[in-house]
């Protein structure tokens, strides 16, 4: 995507995904837990999967590597917010006795997904173009965030 777009190589795509791992961990590091102790993970998911759709759009269509990046600071930010927020309510919302053996199937779908979305990603940036994993991807997190909000009176 960054060589067609913005003709850089693999040092300036290594630099952006660099950037958005310095703040996800900086995030899932110390600063969710003062957020969740705050706010609570019911109220973060959603906070989390807005700036992720609005920023993977925004990314899709960023017109210079300064937009850019700045979207790529709102996906870091959505995922250094949503990861752990949602592996919270999943340990939180299980029995004690399931706990471990919902926990192993929250990790083995993110693992799927994991294996699942790049070559999906790949098939769209062919047939449909550069920016369509990025619009798929804002849409399905967008469906997400309806979710979420639809269910913060129940989990909470």
């Amino acid at each position: 995507f960054v060589l067609g777009r913005f003709g850089f190589e693999a040092r300036g795509a290594g630099a952006f995904l660099a950037g958005m791992g310095v703040v996800s961990a900086a995030l899932q590091g110390g600063l969710i837990g003062r957020l969740a102790k705050k706010f609570g993970e019911v109220q973060l998911v959603p906070l989390a999967f807005a700036f992720l759709a609005v920023s993977m759009a925004g990314a899709a269509f960023a017109p210079d590597p300064y937009v850019f990046a700045l979207c790529l600071l709102g996906v870091a930010i959505g995922m250094g917010i949503a990861n752990p927020s949602l592996s919270s309510l999943a340990s939180k919302g299980a029995a004690p006795g399931r706990r471990g053996s919902v926990m192993g199937i929250y990790q083995s779908a993110g693992s799927l997904a994991r294996v699942v979305g790049p070559p999906v990603a790949g098939l769209l940036f062919d047939r449909l173009g550069p920016g369509s994993p990025l619009l798929v991807s804002s849409a399905l997190v967008a469906g997400g965030f309806a979710v979420a909000l639809a269910s913060r009176k129940r989990l909470a």
